[in-house]
């Protein structure tokens, strides 16, 4: 069974530098990419393949803060949070993207040469969410890691940090104000002791 590290914290905390780090034993995947991907192909139309979904979702992260149209002042991440807040979980369900990474992990497994210890999720920020990958993975296959850095707070974020010990996954605090090899030691130290590695 796959095992799946859970990353949990306010954006620029390194959730994603983190988790690169981690790319070659574990599969990245985020909750936010099916919605980053539906509306940068809205706006730039469907890009015939030239960008993969990883590809697509990077390229957001550089213009997040700018303008989705020249005249208005909805930045892309209110654009993203405004959509999935108030348009997908609404007609969907509050888990929607936590079903869909659940989806495409099984389908990676299932139909791919898939080598890999595991998954990383570098965005999980509501316990709905996670709550389909946990059920599917099982708790002891699972850990969060909440990252904490001085100066990140989720005040332009819908997201927040999550709690899963009642569900059986284990979780732990790290700070992020040092090196990021800093940072991996401690977290790798995190995941040996829960058998994640």
């Amino acid at each position: 069974m796959s095992k799946v590290i859970f990353f949990n914290g306010p954006p620029g905390c390194g959730k994603d530098t983190i988790s690169n780090m981690y790319a070659k034993d574990f599969y990245h995947i985020k909750m936010a990419a099916p919605l980053k991907v539906g509306c940068y192909n809205l706006f730039f139309g469907i890009n015939d393949h030239k960008l993969s979904p990883m590809e697509i979702v990077d390229s957001l992260e550089n213009f997040k803060e700018d303008k989705v149209l020249p005249e208005n002042d909805l930045t892309w991440r209110q654009f993203l949070i405004e959509t999935s807040e108030n348009h997908m979980k609404p007609l969907f369900g509050d888990d929607i993207f936590g079903r869909i990474v659940r989806d495409s992990m099984k389908h990676i497994e299932d139909f791919t040469d898939f080598n890999k210890k595991g998954f990383v999720v570098s965005d999980s920020g509501f316990v709905e969410e996670a709550l389909p990958v946990i059920y599917e993975m099982d708790p002891e296959n699972c850990v969060l890691i909440r990252l904490h850095r001085d100066g990140c707070d989720f005040s332009k974020d819908s997201r927040s940090y999550i709690e899963l010990e009642e569900y059986n996954v284990a979780q732990y605090d790290v700070q992020n104000n040092g090196t990021v090899e800093e940072c991996v030691l401690s977290i790798d130290s995190i995941l040996y002791k829960e058998e994640i590695i």
